[in-house]
């Protein structure tokens, strides 16, 4: 029981420290379990809530739209054409449009050439060398 006694702790974004009784503390874990409060650190395997709130967020996608990506690319990565185990939803960083769905590696492959097709071109060359 904290008998409305203030005390700070880690807000749940960049780390602010914020003061806040026993009774909001409550309110908000209550809310967060019913799902009217986006869910705490990384989303966990299976929680469908979760990952359509993550997807709208993140992507404005939804489930279905999402699902329908997957199906027209074969389940497979948009580059190399691999099974996508755990697909990584690449999507321009200027204007946030989705692009399709990677692996991991091409998803780290764009983001090390920094999307820049300019740097991917003088690495298509340097390779033919």
């Amino acid at each position: 029981m904290t008998c409305g006694i203030i005390r700070l702790y880690k807000d749940i974004k960049g780390g602010n420290k914020m003061a806040m009784n026993g009774t909001e503390r409550n309110r908000r874990y209550l809310m967060r379990k019913k799902g009217l409060l986006p869910p705490v650190g990384k989303a966990k395997t299976g929680s469908e809530r979760q990952r359509k709130y993550l997807l709208k967020k993140k992507f404005g996608l939804s489930i279905e739209e999402w699902d329908e990506l997957f199906k027209k690319q074969d389940g497979r990565c948009g580059i190399c054409r691999s099974i996508l185990k755990y697909p990584c939803t690449d999507h321009n960083h200027s204007t946030g449009k989705v692009r399709g769905l990677l692996c991991g590696s091409c998803n780290k492959g764009l983001g090390f050439f920094k999307d820049s097709p300019e740097i991917m071109e003088n690495a298509i060359e340097y390779l033919s060398k």
